[in-house]
């Protein structure tokens, strides 16, 4: 919901629809190639750290744009708040991915990441309402991301495994039933 909605948001930002889109291009990619070198060089950086730390700045970004937006403060800085949001959320999800990935046996992977998938585009079907209903109050879009984001920062940081190193080999569902033996 957040890329979407922050896309289809983006002609009332400062500045023109395509240089926006632009340097949301740009720094996405650029951040992608910086997530990689830092996982590279930082062995202690792991998916909770990813996700955790990006979810909570992006939700801090769209609550400071949504403030700025309702104090009718809106210029270059809730476009700059945008670029921070966005590019946090995606390695938000990039940690999503690697979490359900390397948590989550062989023979179900496929169903989860396919749930994940159905509930983003379920979040793409919301967004354009979102965007609609900015027309009535301004800051509804980066109230509800925000909202959002604080609401998946808080489930993660409790929730979240860590799962970096870990063999896809040796992902198993542990059993609890007591007709199934388990290993000593």
């Amino acid at each position: 919901m957040s890329s979407f909605a922050i896309d289809l948001n983006s002609p009332t930002l400062s500045g023109s629809f395509f240089v926006n889109q632009f340097l949301f291009a740009v720094v996405i990619m650029c951040s992608k190639f910086i997530l990689g070198i830092v996982d590279l060089l930082v062995p202690q950086f792991d998916r909770r750290m990813l996700h955790n730390y990006n979810q909570f700045i992006a939700a801090t970004c769209f609550g400071a744009a949504a403030v700025l937006i309702y104090l009718h403060y809106e210029n270059v800085i809730v476009l700059i708040l945008s670029i921070i949001g966005i590019f946090t959320v995606q390695y938000t999800w990039d940690a999503c991915y690697l979490a359900t990935v390397e948590s989550m046996p062989t023979s179900i992977r496929g169903t989860v990441l396919g749930i994940c998938s159905t509930m983003a585009r379920v979040g793409a079907l919301v967004s354009p309402m979102l965007v609609t209903l900015s027309t009535f109050w301004s800051p509804t879009v980066y109230t509800v991301l925000a909202i959002f984001g604080f609401i998946n920062f808080i489930l993660a940081w409790n929730f979240l495994p860590e799962t970096k190193g870990v063999n896809l080999a040796e992902v198993n569902l542990k059993q609890k039933s007591k007709n199934v033996p388990t290993e000593a």
